[in-house]
């Protein structure tokens, strides 16, 4: 500075810690897959990718039911843990928001009496608490069982995976499994209930499932 001049410059340390706060804060994202979940620690400032992990699920379970093709529900949801707990506990800490994504059609049952987040773990182990994942490669719906089924309105054809005509199979198969769980969903609606406590399937998941017009929002009751 020349001679002796002063120059004052105000600092706005709210705007300092806001930004801060804004370039601390992070986006996890979840894809549960058939074989792998896999999750990502996105910036919520520019949406720039700063983690990514990858955990196998497990094989598919042996079944005595022709066709079948099912996941431990359970086992998903560990998987889920030990990957999103791979990331840096720092930027956990900023986690801000969680987004779900996942293999669609498939059907899981569970009882909403049951609380599978506990001590901050996902656990769902205990008897009677969770159903296998029937996923959406699951064949033991056939070709008559299928046209045996009401048709539907929409243009979305019911095929076998699919978790409606799952429920019509349990149904008539296997009704005593059926009534043992008060909840059905995909396995990203467990997940989401689990770690919200609230069931709210997509659009897009009830699509996949069968028996839900998206142009008018509703499921088709009548059927």
């Amino acid at each position: 500075l020349a001679g002796n001049e002063t120059i004052i410059v105000e600092i706005d340390y709210c705007v300092l810690i806001q930004s801060y706060c804004q370039r601390m804060a992070y986006l996890l994202g979840i894809d549960i897959g058939t074989t792998t979940v896999k999750t990502v620690l996105v910036n919520a400032v520019g949406f720039k990718v700063v983690e990514e992990r990858s955990t196998p699920i497990g094989d598919h379970l042996k079944s005595s039911i022709p066709n079948a093709c099912e996941l431990s529900a359970s086992a998903i949801l560990v998987a889920v843990e030990r990957c999103a707990s791979g990331h840096s506990r720092a930027a956990l800490q900023h986690v801000r928001s969680i987004g779900v994504c996942g293999q669609m059609h498939g059907c899981v049952l569970w009882n909403d009496g049951q609380p599978f987040l506990r001590g901050g773990n996902l656990r769902a182990d205990e008897p009677g608490s969770c159903g296998v994942l029937i996923t959406w490669q699951d064949k033991r719906c056939s070709e008559g069982f299928l046209a045996s089924l009401p048709p539907t309105s929409t243009s979305v054809p019911v095929s076998a995976g699919y978790g409606c005509a799952t429920l019509a199979w349990l149904q008539q198969y296997s009704p005593d499994d059926l009534a043992r769980y008060n909840r059905a969903g995909t396995i990203m609606d467990l997940l989401v209930w689990s770690l919200c406590g609230e069931l709210k399937m997509s659009e897009q998941n009830a699509t996949s499932w069968g028996y839900y017009d998206p142009v008018c929002k509703k499921w088709e009751v009548s059927t």
